[in-house]
Formats: structure tokens, C-alpha cells, sequence
């Protein structure tokens, strides 16, 4: 990186986004060229912050759902979206406990100050417009990469239950935003900024969500939301603006998918 804009005076400085304060001369600048040990040391928090939580994530949702099919109470996919839900839970559990040990929950904490003023209010406005930009995206990706459609449910009878219906809100509208926007505009986005500043971690989190999602057009797609969502998370320094975009998109997503197609 180059040397940062600093104004006249010395006290501001430009961080791609806004004027910020000069940091004090005890505090590392993101402009410093990391040591190799530096890289290693990003890289290995990076893989914690990232890949073991995901990794995680996926294997308490599928003994959930072994759990539950053997009980013989529940349908494939009622499993299904309450191992998801719960398998959520447990991951949230971890990435705050990940926050605390290398950021600290005083970072954490602020970025979900309510706090409403057209400088917050306006991004809002602009992420949930820009958010249909992963609509093309998506049928790019798809036409470039195509792929087997996925089907929604196992019993088509699913789809009539109200009762399913919450279930898949619940774990697409609240859930997911929740816990995606706290690892990935949270945790992993904010540590990558210390070392790289602001659009090198917006990119490389970005991509990160995107490739948890495994099926090209959705991969696509998500790294695209992953980009505003990450500018949106600089732009405001909160948190909860992400993740009230995220969880209007999904419901978006849940309605056209679950509620018009079918």
C-alpha cells in the first residue's frame, strides 16, 4: 500500500472512505509492509476466523440433522431447516468468542449502536437498490458455469406448510444475516482491515462469503453482496446496517423462491 493522505494540518487522514483521525505514533499504520511472519500469522487467523468456522458450521448442522431423522419425529426437511437454525446458534457462539480473543467485544459492541442519520440511512437505501445488481451477476455466473438445479425441498408438501414456511424464514431472513454479516463483515472483515485497509478487506471477505456458497451462480452472487455489504460496514462502522440489507434481501430471495415460484 502507499503512503496515506494526510490533510494540511496532520491530524486527518484519508482512509478511502471518510477524513480519520492520525492514528497515535504507538499504533502500527495499515500502510506498513507486513513481515513475513506478519503474513503467516494473518493467514493462520484468517483460516480460524473463516474456514474452521465454516467447517464447523457444517458439521453440527448435519449431526443435527442425523439427530433428528432418528428420532422419527421429523420429515427430511423440517431436519433439514432446524439444523440449520441450531447449527446458526452454535456458530454465532464461536465467531464472538473468535472476536473477543484477537479484536475485542468493545469493537463489537459499537459497531451495533443504534444511532439513525441520513449519513447511515442513506447507504442503507443505496445497498438494498444495489442488492438486485446479484441478480444479473447470478445469470452470468449460471450461463458461464452451468449447474444442475438444486432442489428446494424432498416432499413437495413442504412448500404448503406454514409451518415449514417459518422455519425457512426464520433460518434464511434472520439466522443467516445475523451470523454471516457478524463473521463476515464483524470478524473477518475487521481483522484483514488492520493489516490491509479498507477495500483490500472488503474484497478478500467478500470473496470468502462468496465461496462458502458453493454453486457458481450463488458464489457469484454473494460475493457481489459481500462487496456492498462490506462497503456499507466501513461506510456506517456498524454493524446492523448490514445486516438489516442482508436479511431484506433473503426475504426477498424467500418470497420469490418459496412463495410466487411455488
Amino acid at each position: 500500500m502507499g503512503e496515506p493522505i494526510v490533510s494540511p494540518d496532520g491530524n486527518l487522514m484519508w482512509d478511502g472512505f471518510q477524513w480519520v483521525p492520525v492514528p497515535p505514533d504507538n499504533i502500527p499504520s495499515i500502510s506498513e509492509p507486513l513481515s513475513r511472519d506478519s503474513h503467516w500469522k494473518v493467514i493462520w487467523n484468517t483460516t480460524l476466523n473463516w474456514i474452521l468456522p465454516t467447517v464447523i458450521l457444517f458439521v453440527v448442522a448435519i449431526q443435527l440433522y442425523d439427530l433428528l431423522i432418528e428420532t422419527g419425529k421429523f420429515s427430511d426437511d423440517y431436519s433439514t431447516e432446524i439444523s440449520y437454525i441450531l447449527a446458526g446458534v452454535v456458530y454465532l457462539f464461536y465467531v464472538v468468542w473468535r472476536y473477543e480473543k484477537i479484536i475485542g467485544l468493545t469493537d463489537l459492541y459499537s459497531s451495533f449502536k443504534l444511532t439513525f442519520s441520513l449519513t447511515i440511512i442513506i447507504p442503507i437505501i443505496i445497498v438494498v437498490i444495489a442488492d438486485f445488481g446479484s441478480i444479473p451477476i447470478a445469470i452470468v455466473a449460471d450461463y458461464l458455469f452451468p449447474t444442475e438445479p438444486y432442489p428446494l425441498v424432498s416432499d413437495e408438501a413442504s412448500l404448503s406448510d406454514p409451518i415449514y414456511l417459518i422455519l425457512v424464514f426464520i433460518s434464511l431472513a434472520i439466522v443467516a444475516p445475523i451470523t454471516e454479516e457478524l463473521a463476515f463483515r464483524g470478524l473477518v472483515l475487521d481483522y484483514l482491515r488492520k493489516y490491509y485497509g479498507n477495500w483490500p478487506a472488503i474484497i478478500l471477505s467478500a470473496v470468502m462469503f462468496g465461496l462458502i456458497h458453493f454453486i457458481p451462480p450463488a458464489i457469484a452472487g454473494a460475493t457481489y453482496g459481500g462487496i456492498i455489504y462490506g462497503w456499507l460496514r466501513i461506510k456506517t462502522e456498524k454493524l446492523w446496517p448490514s445486516m438489516i440489507c442482508h436479511s431484506v434481501w433473503n426475504s426477498f430471495v424467500f418470497f420469490v423462491t418459496y412463495i410466487l415460484i411455488w
